[in-house]
């Protein structure tokens, strides 16, 4: 028996009529690449017997941590004027739809100088410029729709805004 019953609107009107739980809560999410975090630990002690009854020693303890685990907030809120820890889901970047979303990502170190490997793919902040894609070619113009058939790539995200004019050359 399947304990969760979930079945996804198939039919346009099943979409339309679909109510969504809202807003939606992602728990922790678990990079797939996250390895066991482990820790070394040593000490070194010398001693020497100087003249008699005197003792001099020198000692080194040390530790060293490999793939410690990190939090990470995908969704955090944003600070601004009126901002309060009561309204702290009503900032956040995709709200209202999604609150707290949790990543743990095992690319900590704990020992000198815990830094983070060059290379180290991460997450990063990527669509945010304007670009301009120039000669492509208008297809078609449906003004009843408000649709404008454009032959190649354009850039930016489904429902962003595209300006659309004459080439200079």
């Amino acid at each position: 028996m399947d304990p969760f019953p979930y079945k996804p609107p198939q039919t346009a009107d099943e979409r339309k009529t679909f109510k969504y739980t809202l807003p939606a809560t992602i728990g922790e999410s678990l990079d797939p690449k996250l390895v066991d975090a482990y820790v070394q630990q040593w000490n070194v002690n010398i001693q020497q017997e100087v003249v008699k009854q005197i003792v001099l020693s020198a000692s080194y303890v040390g530790s060293k941590g490999t793939h410690q685990p990190m939090l990470r907030e995908l969704n955090p809120a944003i600070f601004g004027p009126g901002a309060t820890l009561a309204n702290v889901d009503a900032r956040r970047i995709y709200a209202p739809s999604l609150v707290s979303i949790s990543d743990y990502e095992s690319i900590g170190a704990s020992s000198y100088p815990s830094r983070v490997v060059p290379g180290m793919r991460m997450g990063g902040h990527m669509g945010h410029e304007q670009v301009t894609v120039r000669n492509l070619e208008v297809i078609d113009v449906d003004t009843e729709d408000n649709v404008l058939a454009v032959k190649g790539a354009v850039p930016g995200p489904n429902g962003g805004y595209v300006l659309v004019r004459r080439a200079k050359r």
